[in-house]
């Protein structure tokens, strides 16, 4: 089954001689297995890159290989900046002498038209730049990029997302992956 992106999904065999079905590129790795869970025969899925995955289980190979599919595409698209994660961050930024890398937390109360609250993070507009603002971090939108997150160590992350809120969304799990909490 050829792919847009090059990868194929090739049948391999684990250390039991068990064959699956996988799929790799750029360190990406899908992978649908058949097992049994809870009596039945189903399709386990799973795919990701190094510690960070996504699991599941299907009834057909069918819709295993397309769930599979589908978040092999999410973590391909982001490949690249879950390596940056690894470096642990928070440690190379103090050896840089940046401190200051909390985003705002907030509550509910704390919620108007120019305060989003998105999982715990308190997003404010900045009027002035034209963005929105969590401490040093800072999260926009441009026509030709899209949705940008901008760390506190200047690095520009493209956020592969289309609405705000979902932006948002993303930009917490990395500030979370990148504060490593």
């Amino acid at each position: 089954m050829a792919t847009r992106n090059g990868a194929q999904w090739a049948i391999v065999s684990d250390q039991r001689g068990q064959p699956y079905w996988q799929r790799e590129s750029d360190g990406v790795i899908a992978t649908v297995q058949l097992t049994e869970l809870n009596g039945k025969r189903v399709w386990y899925y799973s795919a990701g890159i190094d510690q960070w995955f996504t699991v599941g289980y299907k009834d057909t190979v069918r819709s295993a290989k397309v769930a599979a599919s589908k978040a092999f595409q999410w973590y391909r698209l982001r490949a690249r900046d879950f390596r940056r994660i690894q470096t642990k961050l928070r440690r190379l930024w103090a050896a840089e002498g940046i401190e200051s890398v909390e985003p705002m937390r907030g509550n509910e109360w704390d919620v108007r038209a120019d305060r989003v609250l998105v999982n715990g993070i308190l997003w404010i507009w900045d009027f002035d730049l034209k963005m929105w603002v969590s401490g040093t971090w800072r999260l926009w939108y441009s026509p030709s990029m899209g949705w940008a997150l901008r760390y506190p160590d200047d690095y520009i992350q493209q956020i592969h997302v289309p609405y705000r809120y979902d932006a948002m969304q993303e930009a917490a799990f990395w500030i979370g992956l990148a504060l490593g909490s």
